[in-house]
């Protein structure tokens, strides 16, 4: 009697003209999902990241801000009893944004910050008692108080408070427009800032009513993103970058 001929249970299947067993077929399965997994995975993120860069105009999201930021931290960690706050603060230093506006106490401190090396600032020394400080520490080196500080000196220590400030755009805004407006830069550069400058700058995306300084259309001229004109302010202490600043922030740079 002819025997018949038997499959071996290990070879159940047949892939591309060649019997495989149900392992390796398990096996080639699971790799393909793995590599169709991390491609999916690789789209998006690389969508993820291109849409962010595109919505805060190519900025970071981690702006400190003065009128906030920092004198929240004055509030609560110099401004107390018997420091500095009352009618006769320590070093005749007021930092109790309840006493005074923030102009006033910027304006109190501006001896206290060195942007050269926001590390040695007075104002950071003196919180952390490195200089000999009567209030002792107040702020821990490396805390997240202390590095909010440190950042905000860091990036320029720039007063984001617009009180007194004019920022319109058709008054104030458009004639700083005029040092960019000249040949060979945005007389035809994207944005072109000329009479429509406003639609220019809008369909360029240039602007961050999120966080104004992410703008491109400040930190282009700060020569913070890539400019063929290089930096035209000097530093975000400038009027005119202050002026465009407050228009974004207070306006939400509407076409006023």
């Amino acid at each position: 009697m002819k025997k018949m001929r038997s499959c071996s249970c290990a070879y159940a299947l047949r892939v591309g003209g060649k019997h495989i067993s149900i392992v390796e077929f398990k096996v080639k399965m699971m790799k393909l999902f793995i590599k169709f997994f991390a491609l999916f995975a690789f789209i998006l993120i690389s969508q993820s990241c291109y849409l962010s860069s595109k919505d805060t105009g190519g900025g970071s999201s981690d702006f400190v801000s003065f009128e906030t930021d920092v004198i929240t931290i004055f509030s609560s960690k110099c401004a107390t009893t018997g420091c500095h706050t009352g009618s006769t603060p320590q070093g005749g230093l007021d930092l109790d944004a309840s006493n005074s506006d923030v102009a006033t106490i910027y304006a109190n401190i501006q001896d206290q910050i060195s942007v050269d090396d926001p590390a040695t600032s007075p104002l950071l020394m003196k919180a952390t008692n490195e200089t000999s400080h009567s209030g002792g520490e107040v702020l821990a080196m490396g805390s997240d108080q202390y590095n909010t500080i440190l950042k905000w000196i860091t990036d320029g220590a720039f007063n984001d408070d617009c009180t007194g400030v004019d920022h319109s755009f058709s008054t104030d805004v458009t004639p700083i427009f005029s040092q960019c407006n000249t040949a060979g830069c945005h007389n035809t550069t994207v944005p072109v800032l000329d009479a429509d400058a406003f639609d220019n700058i809008t369909a360029a995306n240039d602007i961050d009513k999120d966080i104004p300084a992410n703008s491109k259309l400040l930190r282009k001229p700060l020569g913070l993103d890539d400019h063929t004109g290089g930096a035209v302010f000097s530093d975000v202490n400038d009027t005119d970058y202050k002026t465009i600043f407050c228009w974004i922030k207070e306006d939400e740079a509407a076409d006023n």
